[in-house]
């Protein structure tokens, strides 16, 4: 898949789908992504809403990051000192 194409809802969630698998359950939310227009996406998690331009794979994970956050096991913090 070409990095700098968009991507469409189906593969947008599929992305999710993969970070969970590489990251374990729980390490990400599930994802619903919805096409509301050819130029506009809902994107839906825990009890969160946004609407957002579509984007190509790399934008999509940065937006994830910066918005949906991940407690991958190297993100994770233990309270022991």
């Amino acid at each position: 898949m070409d990095r700098q194409a968009k991507l469409t809802a189906e593969e947008a969630e599929g992305v999710v789908d993969q970070l969970i698998e590489q990251f374990g359950h729980g390490s990400y939310p599930k994802v619903s992504v919805a096409e509301v227009s050819p130029s506009k996406w809902r994107i839906q998690w825990r009890d969160m809403q946004m609407e957002s331009v579509p984007m190509s794979a790399k934008q999509w994970r940065n937006w994830l990051r910066k918005r949906v956050g991940s407690i991958a096991p190297e993100r994770l913090e233990t309270s022991e000192g």
